[in-house]
């Protein structure tokens, strides 16, 4: 059954010997759903509820308006995506992350992902979107444990109670928090200043020169 332990112990075991497998997503996935195999329904249940304990944390308006200040995507099933992403770079990197959305740039694997995209904007007047080149999105980790559940016997109406339980929501949609504009860039200024200073500097960066 879900407890807190299970949370901070053996979720994070399965999501560190993943990234040990392989940082590609198709290996993870394979490794991940071999795995979910062997466990019981109610440790599958709790894992499930784990996931959306941990993608709540990241779930505020805050990592709302980074993501669609970096990313330039707004729709909350690709801020969700994000979220298991995010999850799925491990314990150490998650925390910081839930500590404050303002951290998100201080991340390799994330100033990849924006570098190249801005590599090839600036050779190409046309511009390119980020799901064009790399994606932020880890949808797979969700759908692999749910299905897990389902085929280990689980009932879908059995996981009101146990979200009732650990007190965590079921498939959250809106971000959390206080709201605002994340479309205002000042506000983005004044409330994620070291993520709106690393765009400014990398813009500058890839800015084409005139012959």
């Amino acid at each position: 059954m879900w407890t807190a332990d299970v949370c901070s112990n053996h979720f994070w075991a399965l999501i560190e010997q993943s990234l040990q497998v392989s940082t590609a997503k198709d290996e993870r996935v394979a490794f991940l759903k071999a795995r979910l195999a062997q466990e019981s329904t109610e440790n599958i249940a709790a894992i499930m509820v784990c996931l959306d304990d941990h993608k709540e944390r990241l779930n505020t308006w805050d990592m709302y308006g980074a993501f669609w200040y970096l990313f330039q995507v707004g729709s909350m099933d690709s801020f969700s995506a994000f979220q298991s992403w995010l999850v799925g770079l491990g314990r150490s990197k998650y925390e910081s992350l839930a500590a404050g959305a303002d951290n998100v740039t201080e991340l390799s694997e994330i100033r990849g992902i924006l570098e190249a995209r801005t590599a090839t904007e600036a050779r190409d007047p046309r511009g390119v979107t980020l799901f064009e080149l790399r994606e932020p999105d880890f949808s797979e980790l969700d759908s692999l444990v749910y299905h897990a559940y389902i085929r280990s016997g689980g009932k879908e109406d059995a996981l009101d109670d146990l979200y009732a339980v650990a007190e965590v929501a079921y498939s959250a949609v809106q971000p959390v928090g206080e709201e605002w504009d994340i479309s205002d860039i000042d506000e983005v200024r004044r409330r994620l200043p070291r993520t709106y200073e690393y765009m400014t500097r990398l813009r500058q960066r890839y800015r084409p020169t005139e012959a």
